[in-house]
């Protein structure tokens, strides 16, 4: 993230300095689904155009050659996904009469919730995205209007199967939550990206371990519980949901409006299924505060501003390497 600070008076840099830190602080925990997915690095001074190249499998070589003949050679090809990077910016005006009567520096405050506001944004684009795949299974039935039972190990073993036949790979590698750019290998699993809502149901599950009773220690994800099998699940709590279109048969599911079940979605994740620009290194996403000060727009200086903007994109790179689990929650967990 890169640091822009006021050119013309009135902060001084090391104030700038402390208030992206305390931006940085509190935004680099929040930003979940950059631990799994393949980052594309915005550099400087470039198209808007975010794409991702990936290489395609190629054909089993079975057939036996013969001596002395030189077998037909097939081509090296790749597919690659481009994205249309957006902006987005978040600002919050404080008046002099509110800086002047508060003791606490409210600018200071202002982009200290902001820190929590970019990353929440960010993470509600991406997994806007992510949810949007086409491969999907339901915990019951064949549509999502069949749907009135929670997510189980029967249905996430049906999903890996289904993963393992495109050849899928499970995550070896995680992004590290801090500024620069930077992985660390983890053991390899495929995780499962559920909302917090759905944490007494996993932890219900058959076969569930506890991230805290794990054989090996190691990286874990922020956001972990636990593991099923080879599955990690990972919890966010902007997961998006679908109110009332479940079955109209409860079955002991939650229901906000009482007459048909919340769908809720799950998604199994595998080596290289998304792509994400990356909220790291000097052009990926810019705080700073705008102090007031008198200026032609405000001749009285009444108004400062705490501002970000960022630049993203978010993309699924392989529909196969990745399937969404459509279930519901029990409504009342014990």
């Amino acid at each position: 993230m890169g640091l822009t600070t006021d050119s013309g008076g009135g902060l001084s840099t090391s104030t700038q300095v402390y208030a992206y830190k305390k931006f940085l602080e509190t935004a680099q925990p929040l930003l979940v689904t950059e631990q799994f997915t393949q980052l594309y690095q915005m550099p400087q001074n470039a198209t808007r155009v975010a794409n991702w190249r990936r290489s395609n499998a190629l054909p089993l070589a079975t057939t036996p050659v013969t001596e002395g003949v030189t077998p037909s050679s097939i081509n090296f090809t790749t597919s690659k996904v481009e994205v249309t990077m957006q902006q987005y910016i978040g600002i919050v005006a404080v008046t002099d009469v509110v800086m002047d009567t508060n003791v606490d520096p409210i600018l200071m405050e202002a982009m200290t919730q902001m820190g929590r506001q970019m990353p929440n944004t960010v993470e509600s684009v991406r997994l806007g995205v992510y949810v949007g795949g086409t491969n999907k299974i339901q915990a019951n039935g064949s549509v999502r209007s069949d749907i009135n039972t929670t997510i189980s190990r029967g249905i996430l073993r049906q999903a890996l199967r289904a993963l393992r036949r495109q050849y899928a790979k499970p995550i070896s590698r995680m992004v590290m939550p801090q500024v620069n750019y930077l992985t660390t290998p983890v053991a390899p699993a495929f995780i499962c990206l559920s909302h917090t809502d759905a944490e007494t149901d996993i932890r219900n599950m058959s076969g569930f371990e506890p991230m805290e009773k794990y054989a090996a220690a190691g990286p874990t994800y922020i956001g972990e519980i636990g593991k099923v099998d080879q599955v990690r699940f990972v919890l966010v709590d902007l997961m998006p949901t679908n109110t009332g279109l479940g079955s109209t048969t409860l079955n002991g599911m939650l229901s906000a409006g009482g007459s048909a079940v919340d769908v809720y979605n799950s998604l199994l994740i595998g080596e290289d299924a998304l792509g994400s620009v990356a909220l790291k290194g000097p052009y990926a996403a810019s705080p700073y505060i705008v102090p007031n000060k008198p200026s032609a727009s405000d001749p009285a200086g009444q108004v400062g501003y705490a501002v970000w903007k960022v630049m993203m994109a978010a993309a699924i790179l392989n529909q196969a390497y990745m399937i969404r689990i459509e279930h519901g929650l029990t409504a009342a967990p014990a």
